[in-house]
């Protein structure tokens, strides 16, 4: 069991992650109460009989929406699905990327009314960050925003009151590094990316979040 993403309903906690009791990777989904014991039993999501991986979760005042990176097509494509309050599925699997490709490590936000979504995906034959938007109701809206133009990895998406912010790591200065740009509310830049780390030996795997006034960013990071 891995890649685990939670989240906060406002009186318990949703945790999504990929598991591979039954022979493959699918996602599960179980409820905790705010002391963090268990509610109720764990639930099954995907049954593609294929590799499921990686879900992101988010919370929208009634419901859960998870994505997440899903083989059965034959290579990874990012998936999409609704859960009720109790993690029941409200509507069918819906598939967000056509890459054709590798599509994978998912990042999902809410906005109040619409979802964002960025990801990892090797369309131009190596992996850059792309961006969609989704309704409430989980159906795409437009095409696929490409954000970077050289390879980048491991997405990191939240809503802020009015804009994304998108972080990610790549290689665009020489060694791994963390960057940072803004999208307004149908994906485009908001500027130019803004290089965060200067660490020079190598810093992965951001992780975002949105105080209410300003951005925040933790990362792993190597060090001699």
């Amino acid at each position: 069991s891995g890649r685990a993403s939670l989240v906060w309903t406002g009186s318990e906690f949703g945790v999504s992650w990929n598991d591979e009791r039954d022979g493959n990777y699918e996602i599960y989904f179980a409820s905790l109460d705010s002391s963090g014991n268990k509610i109720g039993s764990e639930k099954r999501i995907t049954y593609s009989y294929y590799d499921s991986i990686a879900p992101s979760i988010v919370w929208t005042g009634s419901e859960f929406g998870i994505s997440w990176s899903d083989e059965r097509d034959g290579n990874y494509e990012i998936y999409f699905i609704r859960l009720d309050s109790t993690g029941n599925k409200i509507a069918s699997d819906f598939r967000v990327s056509h890459a054709l490709e590798y599509s994978s490590y998912p990042s999902l936000t809410w906005t109040g009314s619409e979802y964002g979504i960025a990801w990892q995906d090797e369309r131009n034959e190596h992996y850059e960050i792309y961006f969609a938007l989704l309704d409430s109701q989980g159906r795409k809206i437009g095409l696929d925003r490409r954000v970077t133009a050289h390879p980048s990895y491991n997405p990191s998406l939240i809503w802020a009151e009015g804009v994304y912010g998108v972080s990610w790591y790549d290689w665009q200065d020489g060694n791994p590094e963390i960057y940072f740009v803004r999208l307004d509310p149908s994906g485009s830049k908001i500027g130019q990316d803004i290089r965060v780390t200067q660490s020079l030996d190598g810093s992965y795997y951001p992780s975002l979040t949105w105080t209410g006034n300003e951005f925040a960013i933790s990362w792993q990071e190597a060090e001699d």
